[in-house]
């Protein structure tokens, strides 16, 4: 589990990326069926991305298991969602969000406090 300033310095590098470079959503089933059924545009998703902070954090860095490179995972209620977002950096290229669905399992927020909404 990374502390709250190596996910600060990831999300920091994210963001910055993001709003250089753009950004890359997969364009999975999950990832279509829940963006349509919240009504949501990339710019939409593009700025909840960028209203993530370490509270939001679940986990990683973690290896991707499809390609070289780490992932990290947050999750963030959105239209009143619970949403699972999954992000990766990749050198040269935009930065990629792998995942942004509804969750499949509950989560875990380490830096949450009790009470606090997701």
């Amino acid at each position: 589990m990374a502390d709250h300033y190596e996910i600060n310095k990831f999300l920091g590098c994210f963001k910055k990326c993001v709003t250089e470079k753009g950004l890359t959503l997969i364009q999975r089933p999950k990832n279509i069926e829940t963006i349509t059924k919240l009504g949501l545009t990339l710019l939409d998703i593009r700025k909840e991305i960028l209203k993530l902070d370490y509270t939001d954090y679940i986990s990683g860095p973690k290896p991707d298991r499809d390609f070289p490179g780490e992932v990290w995972e947050f999750g963030k209620l959105i239209e009143l969602e619970d949403i699972y977002i999954k992000l990766k950096l990749k050198t040269g290229s935009k930065p990629v969000c792998l995942s942004f669905h509804l969750f499949e399992r509950a989560a875990k927020y380490p830096f949450k406090k009790k009470g606090e909404s997701k």
